[in-house]
């Protein structure tokens, strides 16, 4: 693949999880452990699914691939996910854009600590300019109803960049089931502070079961397989 169309991939996926807050925030009346159970829950069960279809007898193989490489990013995902679907939930959409938007420049700031893979010199003014941002919203923040949020949005953005990292070092394997055992991760951490209250209103479920089986699952396709072909600085 060409890196201008992964390039594309890569804006397609970024774009489709933009939407994210707009669903998060329309589930009125739902907790945000009911969200992230259900969510992942149905994304882990798509994705699984839409798996066994096309690997049907490889299924198993590309499990056991995986490696302790695939399930630490599956760990690093699950977490994520969790923390950007919670920000979401106790801050404006806006801020938490803001601060995930740092995420390509903490990606790049981890694969050259841990894969020594260059850094350009516009890509450090743009670290610099991210890490100045995301402090003065912190600071700005003390003692607000934001300052949850944003510091969620700050471990998800922390999160996110662990986990593009360990797409870049494990490119040589198929990462996707990565994606489907983090969002069952994710669903068995909220499980127990959602089992006493876990069933939500079922006029939620059609816009529910579109974030979580078509959205999705799309996006994290397509982020995995473009960070094959996109340096991390």
């Amino acid at each position: 693949m060409r890196y201008g169309t992964a390039v594309i991939l890569l804006l397609i996926a970024t774009t489709l999880s933009s939407l994210n807050g707009v669903f998060v925030n329309s589930f009125e009346g739902m907790t945000d452990w009911q969200i992230v159970f259900w969510r992942h829950l149905l994304v882990g069960i798509a994705m699984f699914t839409g798996l066994l279809l096309v690997y049907r007898r490889r299924f198993a193989g590309a499990l056991k691939s995986q490696g302790w490489v695939g399930l630490g990013g599956a760990f690093a995902f699950g977490l994520s996910t969790l923390l950007v679907t919670m920000a979401q939930h106790h801050a404006p959409i806006a801020d938490v854009m803001f601060v995930l938007a740092s995420v390509p420049f903490l990606t790049a700031l981890l694969a050259w600590l841990i894969l020594r893979e260059a850094i350009h010199t516009i890509t450090w003014f743009g670290l610099t300019g991210a890490s100045a941002g995301i402090i003065i919203m912190v600071l700005g923040n003390l003692g607000s109803g934001n300052m949850t949020g944003t510091l969620l949005g700050v471990g998800a953005a922390l999160m996110i960049a662990t986990f593009a990292v360990i797409l870049r070092w494990g490119k040589a394997i198929d990462m996707i089931p990565m994606f489907a055992l983090g969002c069952f991760i994710a669903a068995a951490i909220a499980l127990p502070f959602t089992v006493n209250d876990l069933w939500f209103d079922s006029r939620h479920l059609p816009l529910m079961l579109v974030w979580a089986a078509i959205i999705s699952p799309t996006y994290y396709a397509l982020f995995v397989i473009s960070s094959r072909y996109i340096p991390g600085g």
